[in-house]
């Protein structure tokens, strides 16, 4: 069957309620990775506090929360022994606060300390104390998720090369990968609300980084499979919004909790709605076709239109008919409901049953003529026994002179063997080195051919880190909340959901009208300079500074956007998901670079998270512009394709650079954004 068949199905079936429960499991999927991304500026907010020697130390009754401790102890980053074997010192142990608020801390250079309440009832930092000589275990709450996410992809690939990937998808689908991923999430959860130990609550979030990124791709995946394809545009960007939309809440949630475990437990407690809804919901109508279940897939299509009250065309009944693997009977229904499919069912059972019948009755008749050739079998039988027995005396004999005559043979064969042994040796060890190479050569030379072509070497040596750049300029900025305000860090995240939203409705109309280079490259270079502008901003002038942080982030989530379209369309059919995949991986580094910036490096200075993400989107920019338009071009099949493609847009920038044109007239007339 044709895709482009099974693809008029779904165009007659259209968007209704049968797509309900996939768009509510992508949907939800989405909310979890955002509670999961978003949450730690809330969560693992830094709190200013104030150290005492003893509990009834009242000598500091003033407001001021210097976070400074009492003694000169060197601040160092904990090793393995001390974050996950000495558990004492991490442990939530039941506090003692006195009437001052005092917090036995049990540190030798805060025994007491006093949190302030002002912004935050609690964050992980105040329930594990994480000051100090503690405070650099803090960040690992989202370094580790971050890494669990890098670690997502080869996890998912080790596992394939394991028990087989046609094993695991063919057999799972994406609806159980779903399921057990989500399941993996919520007793992650679970760990990091129950578990009074930090090192456990630190290796649940390793867990939910690799849960997270496999479960939101699938989800989304098995939602897109489900549109028809007139409106995957515009549901493929709706798909995204709940990740926006969860900011914002998550942001509300914060701001009227103010304490982290019952933000993180409403936040993640629709996890516990997707586990039924994912094992209730069927595979993909898709997925079943490519995997070899069509039957399982034409009666899933013929639901779907029952369930929109559409009357399919002959054309569609035809297409189902093949899929099911019957020849008649399914022209002419208009309801799309497989009732009538089970009823032929039942049907062709009757007629199994009176063919059954009268085969029975042939094989009766057959039975007495059975019986008559088997007497004359028996008698022939006997005859060749008797032969047979004066055929072995006669053998026996002949054994005897055969047996001297193989002893001589022996002898003069393995003298013979010797010599050709050595020789055969020497020719096998030199022709499996042949056969090694060779198959080294035939591994390679797709590699060879790629990287040895201008085109797409350019393309695997940019993009990744192009992706990378805005990778860390993205996800640093969602995360940088707590640097940029401190005192209300709510207002940030609950802003950052909007622009994040509203780029990802506006981004799709403006990018068919500019193009995908200059999109990428404008939204890249102007986020990067109004960061660079924040710095210059003096305190009094707050509502600049928050404008323009706003817009930066607005500006790199519409780039974030548009590069999923814009890398498939640069990789050839033959390599795309494969190339995508490989540039995409260089993305997920940037989840670990942007906490490193955002816990690590910027207590250094005011100054250094935006400058850091700043330099981010100008190298971003940078790039981008090296790398052909694609807008309004069809997708390049081949690896020619690629090249065809590369040498019209160098030749066309030289003439131009020339002062000539690219194409004709005076110069730049006649040049189009693609030919440049």
């Amino acid at each position: 069957m044709s895709g482009r068949s099974l693809e008029d199905v779904f165009d007659e079936i259209g968007v209704g309620r049968w797509q309900v429960s996939f768009q509510l499991i992508s949907a939800i999927a989405h909310v979890v990775m955002a509670v999961q991304i978003a949450g730690p500026t809330l969560f693992n907010a830094p709190v200013a506090f104030r150290c005492f020697y003893t509990d009834n130390n009242n000598n500091n009754n003033s407001t001021y929360y210097d976070s400074q401790c009492l003694s000169d102890t060197t601040s160092h980053l904990p090793n393995l022994t001390e974050v996950f074997i000495k558990s004492s010192k991490y442990v939530a142990y039941p506090k003692v606060t006195d009437v001052n608020n005092h917090v036995e801390a049990r540190l030798a250079s805060c025994p007491y300390v006093q949190y302030d309440q002002s912004v935050f009832f609690n964050t992980f930092m105040t329930s594990f104390d994480l000051i100090c000589e503690r405070e650099n275990v803090r960040p690992l709450f989202q370094f580790l998720f971050s890494v669990g996410v890098v670690h997502s992809g080869p996890i998912g690939g080790a596992i394939s090369a394991r028990y087989g990937s046609r094993r695991v998808k063919c057999i799972y689908g994406s609806r159980r990968v779903v399921l057990g991923g989500n399941v993996m999430l919520v007793l992650s959860v679970v760990v990091m609300l129950a578990s009074p130990s930090y090192q456990l609550v630190i290796l649940a979030r390793f867990v939910a980084g690799l849960c997270n990124f496999t479960l939101a791709p699938l989800a989304y995946s098995l939602a897109f499979e489900t549109i028809p394809q007139a409106n995957r545009n515009v549901w493929g960007m709706l798909m995204g919004t709940p990740f926006s939309l969860t900011m914002v809440v998550l942001a509300g949630l914060g701001y009227l909790l103010r304490t982290w475990r019952l933000t993180l437990f409403i936040g993640a407690s629709p996890s516990l709605i997707l586990i039924p809804l994912a094992y209730l919901t069927v595979d993909s109508p898709r997925w079943l076709v490519q995997h070899g279940r069509g039957e399982e897939a034409a009666r899933a299509l013929y639901r779907a239109a029952h369930a929109h009250k559409v009357t399919l065309s002959p054309t569609s009944h035809a297409t189902l008919q093949g899929l099911i693997g019957k020849g008649k009977g399914m022209e002419g229904r208009g309801n799309g409901d497989d009732r009538e499919v089970i009823k032929e069912e039942k049907n062709g059972n009757k007629n199994k049953e009176e063919e059954e019948e009268e085969k029975k009755s042939m094989l009766e008749k057959g039975e007495e003529k059975k019986r008559d050739k088997v007497e004359k079998e028996e008698g022939l039988v006997m005859i060749e026994a008797v032969e047979k027995k004066r055929d072995v005396v006669g053998e026996k004999m002949e054994r005897y002179v055969v047996g001297e005559r193989m002893e001589r043979d022996v002898v003069g064969e393995r003298m013979e063997k010797r010599d050709v042994v050595g020789e055969r040796m020497e020719r096998d060890v030199v022709g499996e080195r042949d056969v090694v190479g060779e198959g080294i050569k035939d591994k390679l030379e797709p590699l060879r051919l790629y990287l040895t072509s201008p085109g797409m070497r350019v393309i695997f040596l940019v993009m990744p880190v192009v992706w990378l750049m805005q990778s860390t300029l993205y996800i640093g900025l969602v995360l940088n909340a707590n640097n940029f305000s401190s005192s209300n860090p709510f207002l940030y995240v609950c802003l950052s959901g909007l622009m994040d939203g509203s780029a990802l409705l506006i981004a799709t109309p403006i990018n068919r009208l500019l193009g995908r280079r200059r999109m990428l490259c404008g939204c890249y270079l102007t986020s990067a300079t109004l960061l660079m502008l924040e710095l210059a901003v003096p305190y009094e002038l707050a509502w600049l500074k928050w404008m323009l942080v706003m817009i930066g982030f607005f500006l790199s989530a519409a780039a974030y956007q548009v590069s999923f379209l814009f890398v498939p369309e640069l990789l050839p059919t033959t390599i795309r998901s494969a190339g995508f995949g490989f540039i995409s991986t260089m993305g997920t580094v940037g989840f670990i670079l942007a906490p490193l910036v955002t816990d690590i490096l910027a207590p250094y200075g005011w100054w250094v998270a935006n400058f850091a993400f700043g330099v981010a989107g100008l190298v971003a920019g940078l790039l981008v512009p090296i790398m052909p338009e694609t807008n309004g071009l069809p997708l390049p099949e081949t690896l020619q394709d690629v090249e065809d493609r590369w040498r019209r847009q160098m030749e066309a920038r030289r003439r131009w650079w020339k002062g000539g044109s690219c194409c004709s007239g005076e110069r730049g007339k006649g040049c189009s954004m693609v030919d440049l």
